[in-house]
């Protein structure tokens, strides 16, 4: 007997694993497409958003001062379900890759065994999508750094990598 029941789990606030795969995205249907923009809406409002705003605007201040890790982290995971959502890639390519800059220009500032991977490649194609963050992560080295810096930090050793810092301040962000 499945304790889930009849609807499965639930893959956001609102809606269950069956209300997804009730759907059939192949045809022209309207209502079906609505539907899937509403559960997909729910899924990244509630597993993202929500727990961002929750963290933020927490009213203990420990809780709000110290939550940059873990709002950071989960900015992290959001960027990278949106760019698969983007692609439709089921998921990121852990294959490594060197830059498309691979001339003199580039093997002058990188060592050969620093290459780029297609995760962090990832997030640069996120971030050229933005006009704001493309401002600040306009090459391709600019995302790896916050890619292995600050996701792989945060991600794989909960902590930030080198010098790097996640701090609460306005103006343009800093990357080391």
């Amino acid at each position: 007997m499945n304790n889930l029941g009849d609807k499965g789990i639930q893959i956001s606030p609102e809606f269950y694993a069956k209300d997804w795969n009730d759907l059939d995205l192949s045809r022209n249907n309207l209502e079906d497409w609505n539907t899937a923009i509403k559960i997909f809406k729910d899924r990244i409002e509630g597993r993202y958003f929500e727990q961002i705003k929750a963290l933020d605007r927490n009213e203990e201040r420990k809780i709000r001062v110290f939550s940059g890790f873990a709002i950071m982290s989960l900015a992290c995971l959001l960027i990278e379900t949106l760019e698969q959502f983007w692609t439709g890639n089921i998921e990121t390519s852990r294959n490594s890759i060197i830059s498309s800059k691979q001339n003199w220009l580039y093997r002058l500032f990188f060592k050969e065994t620093e290459k780029i991977s297609n995760d962090a490649m990832a997030f640069y194609s996120f971030f050229q999508r933005s006009d704001e963050f493309r401002k600040f992560f306009y090459t391709e080295e600019r995302a790896n750094v916050f890619y292995t810096k600050f996701r792989c930090g945060l991600l794989h050793q909960g902590q930030t990598k080198g010098k790097s810092l996640i701090h609460i301040r306005k103006g343009e962000p800093m990357l080391r």
